[in-house]
């Protein structure tokens, strides 16, 4: 017999996990800092991970209370297993491989995240999530339309405005073509006149923002999202009228008519005021018309060079086509200058990703990962189609189809940009992953076919079994996600000093420049930048012998980084050590065969031991 007191334990413990699977939504996008120089990935990351730990902490205290087993019963168990381990696997290729321990980090913390999320939902918690998420949209928005108009929220850091909490535009575009739809659907399913206002001016803000923001990938992206959806709803109409009929009358009313129209009026006033951002980044960020920006995209140039970024990255994936690896997790930008040929390669920058996933996804796991990844997409459209096909319920239907607005729109603008990177997009795509799930469930579970079993049903033996799995999984899961949060922890002290120390060097400050990175490195010794910093700093302090060795150590992380072979031939010259200088501007001229600089420096280098023929030659 269940006492009075349990049920309220069980009770509190439920609503505990609702508050901080509802504050995912909210404290991660709003998350960011000005004392790092990664403004958002590391602190939305550790609050990432702390929330999930929490809530794995939280869910095993449900499950010892009341010894029930969890449920890994979906098909997405599967592709989500199986691309977890060729993540793994493909560190066996990687340069660093300390590098790859942030996403992998990312990748177990997201993955938790969903069993945690598929096991605890109900619809009206999912409804109650949906709302917040619109809620921390319009916020985002409205930071992001002032720093447009010049209202304000200059003191937010920022790589390029109107970047709201996200650090750069582009990033925040990721975040609002996966809001839009759930608006969209909030909106179209209320049937109170103050909630369709509010909704309908969220919807506006996140609209009005989206413009301001410039992304023509996330544009493109939502638009092709929205066709799909047009596609489905045809589809329904089509095979399933009576269901039709109840989506009608579900979103049709008078009210929400007018609220549209108006919504679109401001949306079109708003769209025709100047920009007045009062920062610019020091990225080269321009202030620019909205039309020019949409027309842009036609123009020579308009691709900001990713079609010879992509080109270098299929020359890599070529030259790796390693099935079990690529050329490993987080390892493309220390391969890539070695097939860019000085495309974007310059002492000054370097890409980071290929800004497409799927390449990355490609070339650093191979044409396994890549295809267990595909797998992973079309299962969940399987689902998807499953659940429009049978489900009942037209709320249910329409819930579906703004999820998989959703997500086609990160998907697609995932062919321009890099949304498997950024905390917030992709914390929310595996959140969406677990809404599908949970409603692939419910409407699948009557059905003559379904082959999934109940746990009420289970006979005691079973139930048991998977009882104990159960606390043993929780068990596992609590030690990843808290040592996720130990990474995160580490990584942002470490960018900190990073940072700290760049100020420094700006300063001319080289002793404190080499202090902040000894601590930056007590918290994250294997990072190719501050191993860099470091030689840099004791380069300018004429200590030669500690350049080289960090100039070296950092060569060990990243081979082919051309700021390092140019400092460290320089180093070597410097300490009449030609021969070493020699090599190291000749690695560099192969990476960069554009370089004057390097060019010189090598002539000088030859002439300096007598060779005037090969001084001559460059």
């Amino acid at each position: 017999m269940i006492s009075h007191k349990n049920v309220a334990n069980h009770y509190s413990i439920d609503r505990l996990i609702l508050l901080f699977m509802t504050a995912l939504v909210v404290v991660v996008p709003l998350t960011y800092s000005s004392n790092v120089t990664e403004i958002t990935l590391y602190p939305k990351f550790l609050v990432l991970t702390v929330i999930v730990s929490i809530l794995t902490v939280l869910w095993l205290i449900k499950l010892i209370s009341q010894k029930k087993s969890l449920s890994f019963s979906t098909p997405l168990t599967l592709p989500i297993l199986f691309f977890l381990l060729i993540n793994i696997a493909s560190l066996s290729a990687a340069i660093n491989v300390y590098a790859a321990l942030f996403p992998l980090a990312q990748l177990f913390t997201l993955n938790i995240l969903f069993f945690i999320l598929y096991n605890n939902l109900t619809s009206k918690r999912i409804h109650l999530i949906l709302k917040a998420w619109a809620v921390t949209g319009a916020i985002v928005a409205i930071i992001g339309i002032g720093q447009y108009l010049g209202w304000g929220f200059y003191w937010i850091p920022s790589a390029g405005n109107p970047s709201s909490t996200f650090a750069y535009r582009n990033m925040a575009a990721m975040f609002l073509i996966l809001t839009l739809p759930v608006a969209g659907f909030l909106f179209l399913t209320t049937r109170r006149i103050n909630s369709e206002i509010v909704w309908g001016f969220v919807i506006t803000l996140l609209t009005v923002y989206l413009i301001y923001t410039r992304t023509r990938g996330a544009w493109v992206g939502l638009i092709v999202a929205l066709i799909i959806s047009f596609i489905c709803i045809l589809w329904l109409r089509r095979t399933r009228g009576d269901l039709f009929s109840d989506l009608k009358k579900t979103i049709q009313s008078k009210s929400k008519g007018i609220t549209a129209l108006a919504c679109i009026v401001v949306i079109a006033f708003m769209a025709s005021l100047e920009p007045n951002i009062k920062e610019v980044s020091s990225f080269g960020e321009q202030k620019s018309e909205i039309m020019t920006t949409a027309i842009s995209i036609l123009k020579e140039g308009g691709d900001s060079g990713r079609l010879g970024i992509w080109r270098a990255s299929l020359d890599m994936f070529k030259d790796n086509l390693n099935w079990l690896s690529g050329v490993g997790l987080n390892n493309w930008h220390f391969n890539y200058p070695y097939y860019a040929k000085g495309h974007l390669i310059s002492t000054r920058a370097a890409p980071f990703r290929p800004h497409n996933d799927f390449l990355w996804i490609l070339t650093e796991t191979g044409v396994v990962g890549f295809s267990i990844y595909i797998w992973l997409l079309l299962t969940v459209a399987y689902m998807v189609f499953r659940i429009l096909k049978y489900s009942p319920d037209a709320k249910t239907v329409l819930l579906t189809v703004s999820l998989t607005t959703s997500l086609a729109a990160i998907l697609s603008h995932a062919m321009f940009s890099f949304p498997k990177e950024r905390i917030a997009s992709s914390m929310l795509f595996w959140i969406i992953l677990a809404f599908i799930a949970h409603i692939y469930r419910n409407a699948t579970r009557s059905l003559p076919n379904n082959k999934g079993i109940r746990i009420d049903n289970e006979p005691k033996s079973l139930a048991q079994t998977n009882y104990r799995l159960g606390i043993f999984a929780l068990i596992l899961f609590v030690i990843i996600s808290g040592t996720s949060v130990e990474l995160a922890r580490r990584h942002l002290l470490s960018d900190h000093y990073y940072l700290r120390a760049q100020i420094f060097y700006l300063n001319e400050d080289y002793p404190n420049v080499i202090n902040e990175l000894i601590k930056a490195e007590d918290y994250y010794f294997h990072n190719w930048r501050t191993a860099h910093l470091l030689g840099t700093g004791y380069l300018r302090l004429v200590e030669y012998s500690s350049a080289i060795s960090n100039f070296e150590r950092c060569l060990t992380y990243s081979p082919h980084y051309i700021n390092t072979r140019y400092n460290l031939g320089i180093t070597y010259f410097r300490n009449g050590d030609y021969i070493n200088a020699i090599i190291q501007f000749t690695i560099y001229n192969s990476l960069d065969p554009t370089s004057a600089k390097a060019y010189y420096r090598l002539a000088i280098s030859w002439h300096a031991i007598g060779n005037v023929v090969e001084a001559e030659k460059n």
